[in-house]
Protein backbone atom coordinates (compact mmCIF):
# COMPACT_ATOMS: atom_id res chain seq x y z
CA UNK A 1 0.00 0.00 0.00
CA UNK A 2 1.15 3.68 -0.20
CA UNK A 3 -0.53 7.15 1.18
CA UNK A 4 -3.08 9.58 -1.13
CA UNK A 5 -1.74 12.26 -1.82
CA UNK A 6 -4.13 13.48 0.72
CA UNK A 7 -1.38 12.87 3.70
CA UNK A 8 -3.08 14.23 6.99
CA UNK A 9 -6.27 12.14 6.00
CA UNK A 10 -4.64 8.56 5.32
CA UNK A 11 -4.62 5.95 7.77
CA UNK A 12 -2.41 2.91 7.37
CA UNK A 13 -3.90 -0.34 8.12
CA UNK A 14 -2.45 -0.80 11.56
CA UNK A 15 -2.84 -4.37 12.87
CA UNK A 16 -1.86 -3.58 16.01
CA UNK A 17 0.02 -1.19 18.36
CA UNK A 18 2.16 -0.97 21.68
CA UNK A 19 2.68 2.13 24.26
CA UNK A 20 4.91 3.31 26.56
CA UNK A 21 3.16 5.88 29.01
CA UNK A 22 5.45 8.05 31.42
CA UNK A 23 8.47 6.91 32.81
CA UNK A 24 7.64 3.27 33.37
CA UNK A 25 4.17 2.08 32.42
CA UNK A 26 4.24 -0.29 29.36
CA UNK A 27 1.86 -2.10 26.95
CA UNK A 28 3.21 -4.74 24.61
CA UNK A 29 2.08 -5.43 21.26
CA UNK A 30 -0.27 -8.65 22.56
CA UNK A 31 -1.44 -6.19 25.03
CA UNK A 32 0.86 -7.80 28.56
CA UNK A 33 0.91 -4.50 31.15
CA UNK A 34 4.10 -3.92 33.42
CA UNK A 35 6.45 -1.57 35.02
CA UNK A 36 9.56 -0.47 34.88
CA UNK A 37 12.26 2.19 34.88
CA UNK A 38 15.68 1.82 33.89
CA UNK A 39 19.07 3.86 33.92
CA UNK A 40 19.72 3.36 29.86
CA UNK A 41 18.78 3.18 26.78
CA UNK A 42 16.51 -0.38 25.78
CA UNK A 43 15.08 -1.92 22.65
CA UNK A 44 11.19 -1.06 22.10
CA UNK A 45 11.00 -2.81 19.02
CA UNK A 46 12.86 -4.02 16.24
CA UNK A 47 11.76 -5.80 12.61
CA UNK A 48 14.59 -8.65 12.99
CA UNK A 49 13.21 -10.37 9.59
CA UNK A 50 14.47 -7.43 7.03
CA UNK A 51 16.09 -4.99 9.76
CA UNK A 52 13.15 -1.91 8.09
CA UNK A 53 13.36 -0.26 11.68
CA UNK A 54 13.72 -0.29 15.52
CA UNK A 55 12.30 1.80 18.34
CA UNK A 56 14.45 2.40 21.59
CA UNK A 57 13.98 4.20 24.61
CA UNK A 58 15.84 7.05 26.45
CA UNK A 59 16.46 7.44 30.07
CA UNK A 60 18.11 10.14 32.26
CA UNK A 61 18.24 10.98 36.18
CA UNK A 62 16.24 13.88 37.67
CA UNK A 63 16.03 14.18 41.43
CA UNK A 64 17.60 11.16 42.29
CA UNK A 65 15.39 8.99 40.02
CA UNK A 66 15.39 7.81 36.20
CA UNK A 67 12.96 9.68 34.26
CA UNK A 68 12.57 8.95 30.14
CA UNK A 69 14.14 11.63 28.49
CA UNK A 70 13.20 10.71 24.33
CA UNK A 71 12.45 7.71 21.81
CA UNK A 72 14.87 7.27 19.21
CA UNK A 73 13.67 5.64 15.66
CA UNK A 74 15.97 3.95 13.16
CA UNK A 75 14.57 4.02 9.69
CA UNK A 76 16.44 4.66 6.66
CA UNK A 77 19.73 4.32 7.51
CA UNK A 78 18.98 8.30 9.65
CA UNK A 79 17.94 8.26 13.83
CA UNK A 80 15.26 10.17 14.69
CA UNK A 81 14.95 11.43 18.45
CA UNK A 82 11.81 12.63 19.62
CA UNK A 83 12.29 14.71 22.90
CA UNK A 84 9.64 15.09 25.53
CA UNK A 85 9.46 18.49 24.98
CA UNK A 86 8.85 18.47 21.07
CA UNK A 87 11.89 18.70 20.00
CA UNK A 88 12.89 16.28 17.12
CA UNK A 89 16.71 15.45 16.34
CA UNK A 90 17.56 13.59 13.10
CA UNK A 91 21.64 12.17 12.78
CA UNK A 92 22.70 14.78 15.47
CA UNK A 93 20.89 18.30 14.22
CA UNK A 94 17.47 19.46 15.22
CA UNK A 95 14.92 19.74 12.67
CA UNK A 96 11.80 21.97 11.76
CA UNK A 97 8.81 20.28 10.54
CA UNK A 98 7.03 18.56 8.47
CA UNK A 99 10.42 16.53 6.78
CA UNK A 100 10.74 13.63 4.96
CA UNK A 101 13.56 11.44 3.81
CA UNK A 102 13.97 7.80 1.84
CA UNK A 103 10.29 6.30 2.96
CA UNK A 104 10.01 8.44 6.05
CA UNK A 105 7.95 11.48 7.24
CA UNK A 106 8.00 13.54 10.57
CA UNK A 107 5.11 15.85 11.13
CA UNK A 108 3.60 17.74 14.05
CA UNK A 109 -0.25 17.30 14.51
CA UNK A 110 -1.44 19.77 16.60
CA UNK A 111 0.43 18.21 19.75
CA UNK A 112 1.57 14.84 18.62
CA UNK A 113 4.91 14.08 17.01
CA UNK A 114 4.55 11.94 14.35
CA UNK A 115 6.80 9.25 12.80
CA UNK A 116 5.58 7.41 9.35
CA UNK A 117 7.06 4.96 7.16
CA UNK A 118 5.56 3.61 4.38
CA UNK A 119 6.92 0.04 4.99
CA UNK A 120 4.08 -0.46 7.89
CA UNK A 121 5.36 2.18 10.72
CA UNK A 122 4.32 4.80 13.03
CA UNK A 123 5.52 6.48 15.95
CA UNK A 124 2.97 8.56 17.58
CA UNK A 125 4.20 10.72 20.70
CA UNK A 126 1.69 12.77 22.42
CA UNK A 127 3.13 15.52 24.26
CA UNK A 128 0.79 16.80 26.63
CA UNK A 129 -0.02 12.98 27.82
CA UNK A 130 3.24 11.65 27.72
CA UNK A 131 2.69 8.50 25.79
CA UNK A 132 4.44 7.44 22.47
CA UNK A 133 2.58 4.67 20.66
CA UNK A 134 4.60 2.68 18.03
CA UNK A 135 1.69 0.78 15.52
CA UNK A 136 3.11 -1.42 12.50
CA UNK A 137 0.73 -3.29 10.58
CA UNK A 138 0.70 -7.14 10.01
CA UNK A 139 3.80 -7.27 7.98
CA UNK A 140 5.73 -7.64 11.20
CA UNK A 141 3.79 -10.22 12.22
CA UNK A 142 6.36 -12.60 14.46
CA UNK A 143 9.16 -10.80 13.26
CA UNK A 144 9.29 -8.06 16.41
CA UNK A 145 11.48 -8.22 19.72
CA UNK A 146 12.18 -6.14 22.88
CA UNK A 147 10.43 -4.67 25.14
CA UNK A 148 6.96 -4.48 23.29
CA UNK A 149 7.19 -8.55 23.18
CA UNK A 150 6.80 -10.11 20.10
CA UNK A 151 4.04 -9.86 17.36
CA UNK A 152 2.22 -13.22 17.56
CA UNK A 153 -1.01 -12.54 19.69
CA UNK A 154 0.73 -14.42 22.32
CA UNK A 155 1.15 -12.23 25.70
CA UNK A 156 2.76 -15.06 27.52
CA UNK A 157 5.94 -14.93 25.06
CA UNK A 158 6.11 -11.02 25.84
CA UNK A 159 8.91 -11.48 28.12
CA UNK A 160 11.32 -13.37 25.45
CA UNK A 161 15.17 -12.08 25.91
CA UNK A 162 17.31 -11.29 23.25
CA UNK A 163 19.07 -14.76 23.96
CA UNK A 164 15.74 -16.11 23.31
CA UNK A 165 14.64 -17.03 26.96
CA UNK A 166 12.04 -16.45 29.08
CA UNK A 167 12.72 -13.19 31.56
CA UNK A 168 10.76 -13.75 34.82
CA UNK A 169 10.87 -10.03 35.66
CA UNK A 170 11.02 -6.92 33.92
CA UNK A 171 14.86 -6.00 34.94
CA UNK A 172 15.65 -9.37 33.67
CA UNK A 173 13.85 -8.08 30.27
CA UNK A 174 15.20 -4.79 30.12
CA UNK A 175 18.58 -6.10 30.91
CA UNK A 176 18.75 -8.26 27.58
CA UNK A 177 17.13 -5.70 25.73
CA UNK A 178 19.91 -2.54 26.94
CA UNK A 179 20.70 -0.67 23.80
CA UNK A 180 24.24 0.61 23.93
CA UNK A 181 26.00 1.25 27.22
CA UNK A 182 25.28 -1.47 29.83
CA UNK A 183 24.10 -0.35 33.12
CA UNK A 184 22.80 -2.20 36.48
CA UNK A 185 19.95 -4.46 35.95
CA UNK A 186 17.75 -2.49 38.32
CA UNK A 187 14.00 -1.71 38.07
CA UNK A 188 12.96 1.82 39.77
CA UNK A 189 9.73 1.81 39.00
CA UNK A 190 6.71 2.73 41.75
CA UNK A 191 4.98 -0.42 42.37
CA UNK A 192 2.25 0.60 45.09
CA UNK A 193 -0.87 -0.55 46.60
CA UNK A 194 -2.89 2.16 48.20
CA UNK A 195 -4.84 1.60 50.58
CA UNK A 196 -8.66 2.15 50.15
CA UNK A 197 -9.09 5.04 52.06
CA UNK A 198 -6.39 7.03 50.51
CA UNK A 199 -7.20 9.52 47.96
CA UNK A 200 -4.80 8.13 45.59
CA UNK A 201 -7.02 5.10 45.53
CA UNK A 202 -10.42 7.07 45.38
CA UNK A 203 -9.43 9.04 42.59
CA UNK A 204 -8.54 6.43 40.22
CA UNK A 205 -11.20 3.81 41.48
CA UNK A 206 -13.45 6.59 40.22
CA UNK A 207 -12.36 5.81 36.77
CA UNK A 208 -11.09 2.54 36.55
CA UNK A 209 -13.19 0.66 39.03
CA UNK A 210 -16.89 2.27 39.64
CA UNK A 211 -19.87 1.58 38.27
CA UNK A 212 -20.43 5.18 37.46
CA UNK A 213 -17.51 5.89 35.66
CA UNK A 214 -17.32 7.57 32.14
CA UNK A 215 -14.93 4.42 31.15
CA UNK A 216 -17.67 1.66 32.24
CA UNK A 217 -19.28 1.38 28.44
CA UNK A 218 -15.27 0.19 27.82
CA UNK A 219 -15.02 -2.29 30.61
CA UNK A 220 -15.80 -5.35 28.87
CA UNK A 221 -13.56 -4.55 25.70
CA UNK A 222 -10.46 -3.44 27.85
CA UNK A 223 -10.03 -4.22 30.71
CA UNK A 224 -9.32 -1.13 33.44
CA UNK A 225 -7.17 -2.83 36.07
CA UNK A 226 -4.22 -2.05 34.45
CA UNK A 227 -5.01 1.52 33.76
CA UNK A 228 -5.93 1.72 37.91
CA UNK A 229 -2.37 0.29 38.86
CA UNK A 230 -0.48 2.96 36.43
CA UNK A 231 -3.15 5.97 38.04
CA UNK A 232 -1.88 4.67 41.39
CA UNK A 233 1.73 4.53 40.46
CA UNK A 234 1.26 8.28 39.15
CA UNK A 235 -0.41 9.75 42.20
CA UNK A 236 1.59 8.13 44.81
CA UNK A 237 5.03 9.90 42.81
CA UNK A 238 3.68 13.52 43.88
CA UNK A 239 5.61 14.03 46.70
CA UNK A 240 5.00 16.87 49.20
CA UNK A 241 1.43 17.48 48.44
CA UNK A 242 -2.09 15.86 48.00
CA UNK A 243 -2.89 14.08 44.50
CA UNK A 244 -5.66 15.59 42.13
CA UNK A 245 -7.96 14.54 40.22
CA UNK A 246 -5.50 16.00 36.91
CA UNK A 247 -2.84 13.90 38.16
CA UNK A 248 -4.52 10.78 36.49
CA UNK A 249 -5.05 12.21 33.06
CA UNK A 250 -2.21 10.51 31.60
CA UNK A 251 -3.63 7.42 32.93
CA UNK A 252 -7.24 8.80 32.14
CA UNK A 253 -5.84 9.52 28.27
CA UNK A 254 -4.13 6.14 27.92
CA UNK A 255 -7.19 4.10 28.71
CA UNK A 256 -9.46 6.74 26.45
CA UNK A 257 -6.78 6.04 23.67
CA UNK A 258 -7.08 2.41 23.86
CA UNK A 259 -10.59 2.35 24.10
CA UNK A 260 -11.41 4.14 20.82
CA UNK A 261 -8.66 1.86 18.95
CA UNK A 262 -10.72 -0.84 20.12
CA UNK A 263 -13.96 0.33 18.43
CA UNK A 264 -15.59 2.10 22.22
CA UNK A 265 -15.46 5.72 21.70
CA UNK A 266 -15.14 7.20 25.40
CA UNK A 267 -14.61 10.51 26.22
CA UNK A 268 -11.38 11.64 28.74
CA UNK A 269 -12.78 13.94 32.22
CA UNK A 270 -13.12 17.59 31.74
CA UNK A 271 -10.23 18.20 33.95
CA UNK A 272 -8.07 16.54 31.60
CA UNK A 273 -8.65 19.18 28.64
CA UNK A 274 -6.82 22.36 29.47
CA UNK A 275 -5.20 25.24 28.33
CA UNK A 276 -2.63 27.84 29.78
CA UNK A 277 -2.52 31.29 29.62
CA UNK A 278 0.96 32.25 29.93
CA UNK A 279 0.14 36.51 30.00
CA UNK A 280 -2.18 35.79 33.23
CA UNK A 281 -0.52 33.12 34.67
CA UNK A 282 -4.13 31.16 34.55
CA UNK A 283 -5.15 27.39 34.17
CA UNK A 284 -8.55 27.11 32.58
CA UNK A 285 -10.21 23.63 31.56
CA UNK A 286 -12.64 22.69 29.08
CA UNK A 287 -16.05 24.29 29.14
CA UNK A 288 -14.62 27.80 30.95
CA UNK A 289 -14.08 30.86 29.24
CA UNK A 290 -11.50 33.69 29.96
CA UNK A 291 -11.35 37.04 28.10
CA UNK A 292 -8.20 38.74 27.30
CA UNK A 293 -8.22 42.58 27.58
CA UNK A 294 -5.50 45.18 27.61
CA UNK A 295 -2.00 43.42 28.34
CA UNK A 296 -2.81 39.97 28.64
CA UNK A 297 -3.58 39.61 24.83
CA UNK A 298 -0.64 37.90 23.20
CA UNK A 299 1.39 40.56 21.22
CA UNK A 300 2.30 37.36 18.64
CA UNK A 301 0.90 34.26 17.14
CA UNK A 302 1.78 30.77 15.81
CA UNK A 303 -1.14 30.76 13.10
CA UNK A 304 -3.21 34.05 12.02
CA UNK A 305 -6.44 33.63 9.89
CA UNK A 306 -7.69 36.79 8.16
Amino acid sequence: YRPSTDYFNWIPPFKTYAAVMGSQHFMTFDKRFYEFAGECSYLLARDFIDGTFSVAVNYQRQRGRPVKKSLSIITNGKQVEVFNDGRVVVDGSRIEMPVAFGNTTISRIGSMIRVDNTLGLTVDCNLPYDRCTVNVTGWYFSKTGGLFGTYNNEPADDFTTAENTRASTPEQLADSWTAGQRCRPENYAVNVAPEPHTEAYKICSRMFKEDASPFRPCYKVVDPQPFQKMCENDLMLKENRLPTEQDACNANAFYVDVCRREGVNVRIPHSCVRCEIESMGAEFTEGQNYTLEGDAVPQSADVVFI
